[in-house]
């Protein structure tokens, strides 16, 4: 039905039209509200997600270079308490590599002049600790990685397992 000009209605008419479009922009104003609340907690998620896959591929880096050096030991590692921690001095031949934990990093020197660099940083705890299978000495470096977030949903636990390969003989 049309309005007619002429009556009162059009001047009501014009007013539902204005509420209409009101309520449009309210509605529009809520769903973009929304949807930028969604995607700013999306981008959160996705920095985190790449975060931590950094994280992953940095200790796994660090554990594959403690593994080679373990394999191509010379001699039998040697673990020794210390009052800062613990430290698994691994002979090559004539030079020595060493690995330590300090709070929150495990450090490796190359050389028994040289000074300690940092291996992996972040990290919760770490043990090295020796296990006797059938025949051989197997070495085993856990890390656990500090979380970013209150409650991860994955725990950031490695364990690394090397044999020397190169021992000479006793």
């Amino acid at each position: 039905m049309k309005p007619n000009r002429s009556s009162k209605n059009h001047v009501s008419w014009r007013g539902i039209t204005l509420l209409e479009c009101l309520v449009y922009l309210g509605a529009v104003t809520v769903i973009l509200s929304l949807s930028t609340a969604a995607f700013y907690r999306c981008m959160d998620n996705a920095i985190g997600l790449r975060r931590n896959a950094d994280d992953i591929v940095r200790a796994l880096k660090a554990g594959e270079r403690w593994r080679d050096d373990v394999r191509a030991a010379t001699a039998q590692p040697k673990l020794e308490q210390t009052d800062a921690g613990w430290v698994l001095a691994i002979r090559h031949g004539d030079s020595e590599i060493a690995y330590q934990f300090v709070t929150n990093a495990l450090l490796r020197r190359a050389g028994s002049g040289s000074s300690w660099a940092v291996a992996l940083e972040r990290i919760k705890s770490c043990q090295v600790m020796p296990e006797q299978r059938q025949h051989v000495l197997c070495w085993r470096l856990e890390l656990e990685l500090d979380a970013h977030r209150k409650g991860p949903r994955l725990q950031p636990l490695f364990s690394f397992q090397a044999v020397p390969t190169r021992l000479q003989d006793k």
